[in-house]
């Protein structure tokens, strides 16, 4: 008996935890569904009221919208109808309850807290012995799932739309139907006015829209894509034709007895099959050769070609090249620092500064000379730095001789460098001490130095070069 009593006690105290852990669990979740219930918050018309006589009419129809705020219902399928508050049975009502063809339970998927329905008026469900003949509310449906809650727009600010409707002259009736536009989203309730309806369409207007075009993206495509997918086509209905005729001609060759019959079917399979693979061989014979004789591209990329250093052409003595004049002497008197300055700053520094033909430069348009007059104090400290920082030895092969490198100039941080190991691998951040050949820019910014190094070799890169460097521009 204590047995059976010892049980039903810790039944009773497991039953306490269970419910305890069901009171946990449970009702903060249905607190949580609760809290998660898509709710329409406030909808109306824009415009809204009574609009009267003429602001409707067949041939100026303005557009409607619905403006919508929702919570937690971003995702989600609401359902939407147009009514007509008529008293009047018309055979129409007995269908759709007053609605309107397009708008009624029309399910919309809410692309956000705020957006509109938008709509071309109409004189659906109007009836002209009211006064006003139209009088539009909306209602919005409670979800399949239940999570909408139901929102009649009646008795509500902005709930109701009244107008007159231009009724034919043949039959006085009120005829025309409502247009669907289609939905938008906007950000704020409060700034929402009528101005924002835009122009009032006149003419015919579909109960569903016709797809959009945008705009024609050219370089997705092109003719050369279209022209590949005529060719995909054409080949798939030479294949499918190729069947065709081979199931016509077989039939006709087991159901007939004639010898003649069965000779003309065996000739219409050969031909079939022979047309099979003349279009696929064709393709297949192609396409293993060179893809590209299969996939037409009439968009081929455009090439640009780089080029750099390049040399001014000197004229004869007296020849204005830039701001100086052939011949005249280099380095320009005021120009800091001078020739002699800078090569001993760098020559201090354990840095030779020489030339194709180790000549200094001495006037304006001399030829395979190197010049460092000119080149700014920062510029030096910085080539004497990325010595110490590699650990190597420097040789400036080009500075400021403008007339024999493009790029290069008085008070321009830009050198060119003769190609060392030691240099190339501190450059190219690895153990390689080879010197790429691939014409790349390489960005260096490590130990206080900042600067883009760009492999130059001949004849790759600069065929006027005298020989591969690194062309360095500091920063």
């Amino acid at each position: 008996m204590k047995y059976y009593g010892k049980k039903i006690i810790l039944g009773g105290i497991l039953l306490v935890v269970l419910i305890f852990i069901g009171g946990v669990l449970v009702v903060p979740r249905n607190a949580r569904a609760e809290e998660n219930k898509c709710v329409i918050k406030e909808a109306r018309f824009r415009p809204s009221g009574d609009k009267g006589s003429g602001w409707y009419t067949d041939s100026y129809r303005p557009q409607v919208r619905v403006d919508i705020w929702s919570e937690n219902c971003i995702g989600k399928k609401i359902q939407i109808s147009i009514r007509d508050s008529d008293d009047h049975n018309t055979l129409d009502d007995v269908f759709t309850r007053d609605s309107i063809d397009n708008m009624n339970g029309r399910p919309i998927e809410v692309p956000g807290d705020y957006f509109s329905i938008k709509l071309v008026a109409g004189e659906d469900e109007c009836e002209m012995s009211d006064n006003p003949d139209c009088n539009y509310y909306f209602k919005i449906d409670k979800t399949s799932d239940g999570a909408t809650e139901e929102f009649l727009s009646q008795n509500k600010e902005g709930g109701m739309l009244r107008y007159q409707c231009d009724g034919s002259i043949l039959f006085g009736a009120c005829d025309e139907i409502w247009g669907f536009l289609g939905i938008e989203k906007f950000t704020d309730w409060t700034t929402l006015t009528d101005d924002l309806l835009g122009t009032p369409l006149s003419g015919y207007v579909l109960l569903e829209p016709l797809g959009e075009f945008t705009s024609l993206d050219a370089e997705k495509e092109g003719l050369g894509g279209y022209l590949n997918k005529i060719f995909a086509v054409v080949i798939g209905l030479a294949g499918l034709l190729a069947v065709l005729m081979l199931v016509i001609n077989g039939i006709q060759y087991m159901m007939t007895d004639s010898v003649f019959q069965k000779g003309e079917a065996k000739s219409g399979i050969g031909n079939a099959l022979l047309g099979l693979f003349l279009a696929l061989g064709a393709f297949v014979i192609l396409n293993t050769i060179n893809p590209d004789l299969v996939n037409l591209d009439l968009n081929p990329d455009k090439i640009s070609i780089d080029i750099n250093d390049m040399p001014m052409i000197v004229g004869a003595p007296g020849t204005a090249l830039g701001d100086y004049i052939v011949g005249e002497p280099w380095t320009p008197s005021g120009i800091t620092p001078s020739e002699t300055d800078a090569r001993k700053k760098l020559s201090d520094a354990g840095i030779t500064v020489t030339s194709s033909t180790g000549a200094t430069c001495t006037t304006v348009g001399q030829p395979g000379c190197t010049s460092a007059g000119g080149l700014p104090y920062s510029t030096i400290d910085k080539i004497i730095a990325l010595k110490t920082k590699c650990n190597c030895p420097i040789t400036v092969t080009g500075a400021t001789e403008y007339w024999l490198h493009k790029t290069h100039g008085l008070g321009k941080a830009v050198v060119d460098f003769s190609v060392t190991p030691g240099l190339t691998k501190y450059i190219m951040g690895t153990e390689t001490e080879t010197f790429p050949a691939d014409c790349e820019d390489y960005a260096v910014n490590k130990d206080g130095l900042n600067f883009i190094a760009k492999a130059e070799a001949t004849p790759a890169c600069v065929k006027w070069s005298p020989a591969p460097h690194w062309h360095i521009v500091f920063n």
